[in-house]
């Protein structure tokens, strides 16, 4: 199994795992993997019944296509670390009660890595990753890039705090500021709207399904499949 289709921001449309669902049944990849933001849209703050019927549709989704990976977004993190909620634009205390329970039927984490590609909400910067290496004083030096059980336990473990940073895997921007991504095969993120599937500086950015605030479509509603193995995409 190496070609994985690759989902954007999802923003309660739950009729993108219908889509998805369709690509599969095609076999035209092999398994999906789908970037974050599950919750959150344009004034949905008090439609707790739309986070409702797309978190069930997502727990369907995965009980269907168990081999299915999720990677958390912000707008995720702030229904699973509630603390920080309230810093996040469209987050809702009314949605807040639905949301997170379903959410934590997920099994979401930061990053994942898939034969050298590397999948996250926003992106892996090389300055975040040094940065966790030094606060938690552990040298990787003696590690290859894609030694993954150390790579990712360094990511997935990161503090709260650390993970709310402005470069870390749920909020960096490559598309827009001139970080160093750390090096991988390809990193594949969504997070930052785009009108197409775009490729710069090793990153496969294909968040194309997020809206204006008046609910017109940014992006063409394309996806991207990956060949992990080749670490090539279409």
């Amino acid at each position: 199994m190496s070609r994985v289709i690759c989902v954007g921001d999802v923003h309660l449309k739950p009729v993108i795992f219908d889509k998805v669902d369709k690509i599969l049944a095609s076999e035209q990849a092999d398994f999906a993997v789908f970037l974050g933001d599950l919750v959150d849209d344009w004034g949905e703050e008090f439609n707790p019944s739309l986070c409702q019927r797309t978190l069930e549709r997502a727990i369907k989704f995965y009980e269907d296509h168990p081999e299915t990976l999720f990677c958390t977004g912000n707008h995720d993190f702030g229904y699973l670390h509630t603390s920080y909620g309230p810093l996040e634009s469209g987050h809702s205390k009314i949605v807040e009660s639905v949301a997170t329970p379903l959410l934590e039927k997920l099994p979401q984490q930061i990053m994942h890595i898939v034969d050298g590609v590397i999948f996250t909400h926003a992106g892996l910067t090389e300055e975040w990753v040094e940065r966790q290496k030094l606060l938690v004083g552990y040298n990787m030096n003696d590690y290859g890039p894609f030694e993954k059980p150390d790579l990712e336990r360094l990511v997935n473990y990161a503090a709260p705090d650390e993970l709310w940073q402005e470069n870390s895997p749920i909020w960096a921007r490559p598309q827009q500021t001139e970080y160093e991504m750390y090096p991988a095969k390809l990193q594949v993120v969504g997070h930052t709207p785009v009108k197409t599937i775009t490729f710069e500086h090793g990153v496969l950015s294909v968040d194309t399904h997020s809206t204006y605030r008046n609910g017109a479509p940014f992006g063409d509603r394309s996806f991207a499949i990956v060949d992990t193995k080749k670490g090539t995409w279409e």
